[in-house]
Order: structure tokens, then sequence, then C-alpha cells
């Protein structure tokens, strides 16, 4: 699929520049021809004092918010786009209050604030949010290893830091030798950044005087998001998940499983929350209508048919555990023991204890809705690329001439003017970064469980699966980490051990995700004319810079916060729980005893080849029958892993995107296009950035000292949608009243 049909939002910036910038030697893809200007300015000042004061100070900022949100029940990421936003208007003041002076060979202000600049600080702001992650993967593991609710280790806060430098930075040394297959030639787009590319040609164009000017609005917009934060956050919390289903039937656990948005299927939910309705699934603002519809259609599916089906069934004896959960219990329908089975240093399986305790069961949602539809969308995303892009991908590979020369386009030839970069620099990345891993991992073999050669193995992986991954991004805009892939691989390879799955991950997926997110912007440097030492300089001191601030603010949070990673409350980690659940299921246990030959999950591995066929019919069809216009929008991969957040996201956040969403993306731009196109993505920015600012200010003004929220009925502790029966089983005899004291015994 194309850009335009990817991101059909995008047109509305494409339209105002369809007749110009247009040449003999243009780039031969449409969409690049109608977006990219061909002209470059190679004198105007880039790193210049505003670009590193306000890149550093955005990064800082964002890598801290994104980290103190990971750990809230409702995370969200403050994206780039707010960092976008922000960032133009800083650069124009420093820009009008600045003297025009020199401090040694330093300019303090060298004139208007420029588009490259402004490219520059963006690519800041997108390591402060971790390329949209919002924060290092490495995190995590930190995270599991120092809370006491899961390995209770204490790393030590340099090797931590340590750990996420590394694991941040070891994939821009394979990308950037990638570079030349999959930056330089014509063929290898990158869809992504058209919207990039416009977005910045209309910030920095003139605007109409009609009206509110996007700073005016953007100023509006943050205040009030800023104000009504207040709200949910100390005030009224019910409202980030209004289940009315739930008042009406105070003792019924099945309409509370149907009606709670946080526990249950979330018929009806809906929150007045802009953290809940952005979090785990991006801004809704951003995101295409085609992709709304795909990922709705997937959750609704998944949430309102395949589940009540399995869990009224009684599949996998469903009944016994609460009908969403990503948690590990016993067939007793109480949880799950991890420590039970473990060895004297903590971290190591004991078959014998094992073999006593028994195996640890999945609720329905986790076994097949979560693992189940994530085994199907691996191989639905290679078959669909296959069916749908196949020809393209090759052709235009073959058009980039791997190991050789390729015709180069405008953009190149003008990109040849900045000094190239030098191979060595990315071979002593690499290799800095494989001899520090290889310390580490010696070092404390004890803690991170991987040895030499599977750290090697972990960077093998990782070197073999980037160039794929990166080709299929760079022409079909389709990017799924192979998270799930390593994981499945490890259990298989290494099990019994919880926590060297997650250092075998970060090293494997996690150096993927860098790679391709390294190059995605290299390619917008390409585009926007951007010296490539600049951009690598940039790229590598905002992502060790972003990495530092994440370790601080986990490493205080530890401290600070008692309740941190509780069952319940707002600090509940979930993003923790869910991987410490597939360090257990995966590191632990293994493949082979939880989805294999001897596992209780085994009919799972079918979603293989459900995934590998399902997106055949629709292909076919779509061939048969070409004026089936709608077959074009089905995206099967996006509908498989649209609930892959589900659990730990809930329905309410799926009901509220989506229906905003529709509002702004559908509605609006629809029957107010030109409000849309000036405003959406400012207010999207607006809103990110009031939360970002309010979020961390409400903690330590009103909740830091007297530790919660007003207490009344809107907050109602620790089930604010007021649905405590909804975590409830309903097989007879179930008895969990030990932990959950409200369930009845049926």
């Amino acid at each position: 699929m194309s850009t335009l049909r990817l991101l059909d939002e995008a047109e509305v910036f494409l339209e105002d520049y369809s007749k110009e910038d247009r040449g003999d030697a243009d780039s031969p893809i449409e969409e690049v021809h109608l977006t990219v200007p061909t002209t470059d300015t190679p004198d105007m000042r880039m790193l210049t004092v505003r670009t590193w004061v306000i890149g550093l100070l955005i990064c800082g900022f964002l890598a801290f918010v994104n980290q103190f949100f990971w750990f809230r029940s409702s995370p969200i990421t403050v994206s780039a786009l707010a960092g976008q936003i922000v960032s133009l208007y800083l650069g124009r003041m420093m820009a009008s209050w600045l003297p025009d002076k020199k401090i040694g060979p330093i300019e303090l202000n060298p004139g208007p604030f420029n588009i490259k600049e402004h490219v520059l600080i963006t690519v800041f702001a997108g390591c402060g949010s971790a390329f949209g992650r919002g924060n290092a993967e490495a995190i995590q593991l930190v995270t599991l290893l120092n809370i006491p609710k899961f390995f209770n280790k204490s790393l030590n806060f340099s090797v931590a830091v340590l750990l996420v430098s590394t694991t941040q930075t070891l994939g821009y040394g394979m990308a950037g030798l990638l570079r030349k297959y999959v930056v330089d030639p014509p063929h290898m787009w990158w869809p992504s950044t058209m919207v990039d590319v416009a977005l910045f040609r209309a910030l920095h164009e003139k605007e109409p005087s009609k009206g509110l000017s996007r700073i005016q609005f953007f100023l509006i917009a943050t205040v009030m998001s800023f104000a009504w934060y207040i709200v949910p956050d100390f005030f009224f919390a019910t409202i980030t998940s209004l289940s009315w289903i739930c008042w009406m039937y105070k003792d019924s656990v099945t309409a509370q499983q149907l009606g709670s948005g946080i526990n249950g299927l979330g018929f009806g939910s809906i929150a007045l929350d802009w953290a809940t309705i952005s979090a785990y699934l991006s801004s809704p603002l951003s995101t295409p209508w085609f992709t709304l519809v795909n990922v709705y259609v997937g959750f609704f599916i998944a949430a309102y048919i395949i589940t009540p089906l399995c869990y009224w069934y009684d599949v996998y004896k469903a009944q016994n555990f609460p009908i969403i959960s990503n948690k590990l219990f016993l067939l007793n329908g109480n949880r799950y023991n991890v420590k039970q089975v473990l060895d004297a240093g903590g971290l190591d399986l004991d078959l014998e204890k094992y073999n006593a305790y028994g195996p640890p069961e999945l609720s329905t949602s986790y076994a097949i809705i979560h693992w189940g539809l994530v085994f199907a969308y691996i191989t639905a995303a290679f078959t669909h690329v296959c069916l749908w892009n196949g020809k393209d991908i090759y052709h235009r590979f073959m058009s980039s001439r791997l190991g050789g020369k390729f015709k180069p386009d405008i953009h190149t030839r003008l990109m040849q003017y900045y000094p190239e970069i030098p191979s060595w620099w990315f071979w002593a990345l690499l290799l800095v970064n494989i001899a520090l891993s290889l310390f580490m991992m010696k070092s404390w073999e004890d803690t991170f469980q991987i040895s030499s050669s599977m750290l090697l193995l972990a960077i093998g992986m990782s070197c073999a699966l980037t160039l794929p991954i990166a080709i299929i991004t760079a022409t079909t805009n389709q990017f799924e980490g192979p998270g799930a892939l390593c994981d499945f691989f490890y259990g298989y390879l290494a099990p019994g051990r919880v926590v060297g799955l997650n250092s075998f991950r970060v090293y494997a997926a996690g150096s993927v995700v860098q790679s391709v997110v390294f190059l995605r912007d290299f390619k917008l440097a390409h585009y926007m004319k951007i010296p490539p030492r600049n951009m690598f300089l940039v790229q590598v001191v905002g992502t060790l810079l972003a990495g530092f601030v994440n370790v601080f603010c986990a490493y205080w949070l530890y401290e600070a916060e008692p309740l941190l990673c509780a069952e319940s409350g707002d600090w509940t980690c979930p993003a923790a729980t869910n991987g410490f659940s597939v360090a257990t299921i995966w590191g632990l246990i293994g493949t082979r005893r939880m989805f294999g030959d001897i596992g209780r999950y085994k009919n799972m591995t079918w979603m293989f080849l459900f995934g590998a066929i399902a997106p055949i019919p629709f292909w076919a069809l779509a061939k048969m029958s070409p004026k089936l216009e709608f077959l074009k929008w089905v995206h099967l991969p996006v509908v498989l892993s649209a609930v892959k957040p589900w659990p730990p996201a809930t329905p309410v956040n799926f009901n509220s995107w989506f229906l905003v969403g529709f509002i702004f993306n559908f509605v609006i731009f629809r029957h107010r296009r030109p409000w849309w196109k000036r405003y959406n993505y400012v207010l999207s920015a607006a809103l990110d950035t009031g939360i970002a600012i309010a979020g961390p200010l409400l903690f330590f003004t009103l909740q830091y000292e007297k530790k919660g929220r007003l207490v009344w009925w809107g907050n109602s502790h620790p089930y604010v949608d007021h649905c405590p029966l909804a975590i409830c089983p309903t097989a007879r005899g179930i008895n969990v009243t030990a932990t959950n004291p409200l369930c009845p015994v049926i």
C-alpha cells in the first residue's frame, strides 16, 4: 500500500505541493515527488545554540515525563510531535530575544529560526520519547530486577546506565552500515516520513491572518489540557472509566465482567481523560482513519465475539480465572507464585519444585487473544507483504542494486554536497558497544543470566533481521519489532532462566527497533537536506541523554513511591507486570512446557498457520473483484495485532480512542477540512504537552506527601470504575477470597 492509502490524512498537505518543485530528475516515487522540495540552502545554520539548548531541554524533559508515566496505571507517551510544536515557538522566541553577539566562535543568534534547526530539535525530541515507545526498552529489565514484587535484585545505578546506553546505541552501529542500501536509494522511500516533511513545511510557511494562529491555539489548548487533567488525576478518577453497567448491577459478576472498562469487556465504557484515551494506542488525532477502523474491528472481534465465546464455553478452564488478565494463575483460580518454583538464587527454575507446584495457567484473554493473535500476526504480516507488496519490494530493491550503484534522484545528488560519515564511525560504535556488552554480561552474569555466546547470538540475530525488516518498512510502512519471535526462539533454546529472556530480548529485538528508527530518521534528514554528520551526532547524544534520564527517573521513583508496581492504584506498572508474565512464560517455564508438544497451550501454535493463510482470501477476492474498493483498506496484520497491547491495555482505552479518532479523523476531516489541516496535529501536541506538565506537577504538589487523591465516591480505591466483581472467576467452587474478598464462591 502507498502512503496515500496508509496515511490518507496527509493528502491535505500534499495537495498544496502537487504542482511545485517538479524536475526532470525528481524522485521516481510519486508521493515523494509531490511532498519533498527539490531545493536546498546549504549555508543554512543548523547546530546552533538554539538547537543544542532547546533540543537537549526537550529531550531530557520528554525522557523524564515518559518514564514517569510509564509506571502509571494509565501510561501515556508524550510523542515527538509535542516537542516538534513546542520547539517551533521556543526557537522563534530565542531568535527574538537573544542578542546578536558572539562568545568566542559561538554565535548566539545566527538569524531567524529555520527549518533545519527545527528538524534536528525534533530528532532530539524523538530520542526523548524513544521514538514513540516512551522509554528505553531495557528499563523494563531494570525494573524487574529492582522491584521487590518481581526479582528484588537491586541492580546498581551505573550498571543500569551502561545497560540502557549499550542496548540503545548498539543498533545505530548496525544501521549505519546499512544506509547505502535502505536510505540512499530513491526506491527506499520510508512512507511515514512524508507526513513529517509535509508538517515541517506547513509549520514554516506563512499562516493566513484570519482566525487564531497555531501558536495561539496551541497555548490555549495546552492550558485547557493542563487544567482538565487535575480533574481525573486528583478530584474525580471515575471519569477515567465510566462503566455504567456496573453501577446498575452492583452484585452481578457477569454484568460487571461485561461492563467494566478496566477489568472486563467494557461494553459502553468511555473515558473523559486524555491520558486514558491516548494510553497504549498513541494519539487518535494523529492516527489515520483507516488504521483506526482496522484496529477497532480487530478489537471488536476479539473482545465481543472471541473472548465471550471462549470464556462461557470454558476453553482452557477460562471460568476459573478473571475474564481479562495478563497475570498467571493456579488451576484453582489463585495467583501463581513464581517464587515457589525458583531455586535458592531466586532466578532459575527448580524442576522438582515446579513439578510439585504445577505449571502456570493463563486467562482466556491472555492465552488466545494476546498470544494466539500475536502468533497469527507474525505469519500474516509476512504473507500480506508478500502478496500485496512483494513485486514492489523486489523491483525497488533490485533498482537499488545491492552492492552496486543506483541512479541517484535529485535528493541524493543534493545530499552529495555534505561530507559523508566514514564507515569507521559506525564500526567503532558497533564494536565498542559489543565489547561493553560482553564485559557487562560477563561481570554480572549471575544477574543478567546470559552467557557471552548467547549475547553474541542475540546480536547476530538482530544483524540478520535488521536489513529485511528495514526494507519492508522502507517500502510498505509496515513495521513490527521481532520481540515475540525472539521470545519464542529463546524459550526453546535456553528455558529455565527468568531474567535471561529479557537480557536476550533487549539485544536481539531492541537493537532491531533502534536500527530501524535510526534509518528512518536518516531518510527524513535525506529529504530535509540535513548533513549526515549532524544527524548522527544529534541521534547519539540525544539517545544517551534520554537513556540516562530514563534511568534517573526510574531509580528516583523506586525510592520515592512506596506503592510502585502495586496490585492496584495509580502505580501498577502495567508494562513491567506484563513483562514479568512474559519472562515467566518464555524465559523460566520455556516454550516447550507452555506452547510446545508438552504444553497446555500447544494448540495455539496452529495460529502461525492460520496467520499465514488468512490474508490469501482477501487478496484473491480483491484481485478477482477490483470493484470491491473496501478490500484495499482491509489490512489483516493490523486487525490481528490490534489487541497486542490488551492486556495491559483495557477496553476503555480502545473505545475512547476510537470515538475520539472518529470525531476528528472522520467527521471533522470530512466536513471541516481547513480546520483539521490547520489545527489537528497542533491540538494533539497541546493535549500531550498539558498532561506532560500537569502529571509530575500534581504528583509533587498534591500527591507526593499526601499519597493519594481526595477520598469520596468518585475516587473509589482500588476500583475507580466501581466494578470490583469484574475480576472474579465464575466457575463453581473456585474460592479466591483470600486475595479478592469481594468475590463470591459460586
